[in-house]
């Protein structure tokens, strides 16, 4: 591995050997992998030879390493959020909140966190939401409907004619499931 560095850099370096954070044989074992310049990167984000490894084996600068370390996410936790282009603030977020990296890779696709929360507790899958929303419909609106029996697609029918799901209901259980049969049963009694 070619050294670049420049004096100030190895002063440095040698601040941290004198101040007994790093030995001598430390710094030839660190040399192995990474150059001066990076072990005193390493060293100023707090990083120990082993634990700097792990973070540099997936691909972690010092700074973005120190960024996810602080945090609490550990370098394979991180990766995993990173590969999905979660900040490390965004990671935490959803991470807090229940999400697995590839949970919160779909739900953050069609909705913001706090109504991804509510779909989630309500039991409605990113897909399933996603074709509420398609309709327009919030987590709660998409529940009561739900709870009527209704799909995003026939609440959006109902919805349009200006219907409660109450409303939907009561026409459901007497056999009309959609609002244009209404008219129809009115035009025939008219006869």
């Amino acid at each position: 591995m070619a050294i670049r560095t420049n004096d100030e850099t190895i002063v440095k370096l040698l601040r941290f050997v004198e101040d007994g954070e790093i030995s001598a044989s430390e710094v030839e074992k660190w040399l192995k992998d990474v150059d001066i310049d990076e072990i005193v990167e390493w060293m100023e984000e707090g990083f120990d030879y082993e634990e700097a490894i792990e973070w540099w084996d997936k691909g972690f600068r010092p700074a973005d390493a120190y960024e996810w370390w602080e945090k609490g996410f550990s370098p394979a936790d991180a990766y995993e959020w990173w590969a999905k282009d979660f900040s490390p603030d965004e990671a935490r977020r959803w991470y807090d909140a229940g999400f697995s990296p590839e949970e919160a890779e779909e739900w953050r696709d069609i909705t913001s966190l706090e109504d991804a929360i509510r779909w989630k507790r309500y039991g409605f899958s990113s897909d399933e939401a996603e074709e509420w929303l398609r309709y327009n419909f919030s987590p709660d609106e998409a529940r009561e409907w739900t709870s009527y029996g209704f799909s995003a697609d026939e609440a959006d029918e109902w919805v349009s004619e200006r219907y409660s799901p109450e409303e939907a209901d009561e026409y459901a259980r007497k056999g009309i499931y959609h609002p244009r049969d209404i008219e129809k049963l009115t035009n025939k009694k008219e006869v």
